[in-house]
């Protein structure tokens, strides 16, 4: 590849102007599927695709180029940052912590000492549009340049139902970040310009995520958030999905009932193919339904209905009949609530 730098000496004003100019459409490079190697030791949190959210995924790993630069990463825009929306669609559930962010970069060469910014940011309503945008950050974590890996050697692979994805760079936060209560937030990367400096994060294929417009943004140099893809020229005009997995932790103790004093434990196993366990704690005698939705939120299965008492249940599903992804159960116990998500592999 032809290394590409990024100069430091362009100027604030030309940054300023050109992230509002007509956006040059990128050129896409080569897709890549890169070669697994064996699971690495620097995860602190066990990466499967019970706990990954991969499910914004699909596709063939791309890099796009722009005139100087990329599109996902530095570029002449002055481009500050780069993030995609998780919320229940895909995949989060409530009561969650985030650990880790796992990204796939194509590109990353410069000052060794350098560094991204793995972030997470809350959800917020932007207040012309109505429309969900980031907020603020509420988790950041410095990788250097020097522990992202773009050989082809330097990437681990993450088997799930859904897909196959891989990661070459972990941002783990030593205090895990809680899951806003709307179950929105976005995660992605910031960058600086230095001298020599160049990285860049692969993305899907362009068309392959058709959600782009509402799902992944970037933060301009004027510091405002804007759609990869608002049906303006002065924006990508592209439908992709970033490489970012957010690996996310919830209670495994039957000890730990939540503020509805209600517990919902991860099913087991999962993924499965036909029978799985669900495992629910109740804090009082409660009149009780757990149900099966998909995607959609079209209800599939009610697996338990009546008044249950105090204490631990475990109910068994078999979900033979239902094709292969991901689903939603949830537990309701008088007004209270607890949604998780399960995989039900081919």
């Amino acid at each position: 590849m032809k290394k590409i730098y990024i100069l430091s000496m362009l100027a604030a004003s030309l940054l300023c102007c050109s992230a509002i100019a007509q956006r040059v459409h990128p050129t896409a490079k080569a897709g890549f599927t890169p070669t697994a190697k064996a699971q690495s030791s620097t995860l602190r949190t066990a990466a499967t695709s019970s706990d990954t959210l991969t499910s914004h995924w699909n596709g063939t790993y791309t890099l796009y180029t722009v005139d100087t630069g990329y599109m996902c990463g530095q570029n002449k825009y002055g481009d500050k940052a780069k993030m995609q929306l998780f919320d229940n669609v895909y995949g989060v559930t409530p009561f969650g912590t985030i650990t880790d962010l796992l990204f796939t970069f194509g590109w990353a060469e410069g000052n060794p000492a350098s560094h991204i910014t793995a972030t997470i940011w809350g959800n917020a309503i932007n207040a012309t549009t109505n429309a969900d945008e980031p907020g603020s950050i509420i988790g950041s974590v410095n990788i250097l340049y020097s522990a992202i890996d773009t050989s082809a050697a330097g990437f681990i692979k993450i088997e799930s139902a859904l897909d196959t994805v891989f990661y070459n760079a972990v941002g783990h936060f030593a205090t895990p970040v809680t899951i806003p209560a709307t179950n929105k937030f976005w995660a992605g990367f910031s960058f600086t310009y230095n001298a020599g400096d160049t990285v860049a994060l692969y993305t899907t294929r362009d068309g392959d995520f058709p959600d782009a417009g509402s799902y992944t943004f970037e933060q301009w140099g004027d510091g405002t958030f804007n759609s990869f893809n608002d049906g303006t020229t002065s924006s990508w005009q592209s439908n992709v999905a970033l490489a970012v997995f957010p690996v996310v932790s919830h209670s495994t103790g039957m000890n730990n009932l939540t503020p509805n004093n209600i517990n919902l434990l991860q099913n087991e196993p999962n993924p499965f193919s036909s029978n799985t366990n669900i495992k629910y704690e109740l804090n009082t005698a409660s009149q009780v339904s757990l149900e099966i939705t998909d995607i959609l939120g079209k209800r599939v299965a009610v697996i338990s209905e009546g008044m249950q008492s105090a204490g631990k249940h475990q109910i068994a599903f078999n979900g033979a009949s239902l094709h292969a992804g991901m689903y939603f159960y949830t537990l309701r116990a008088g007004n209270q609530s607890i949604t998780k998500k399960m995989v039900i592999a081919e």
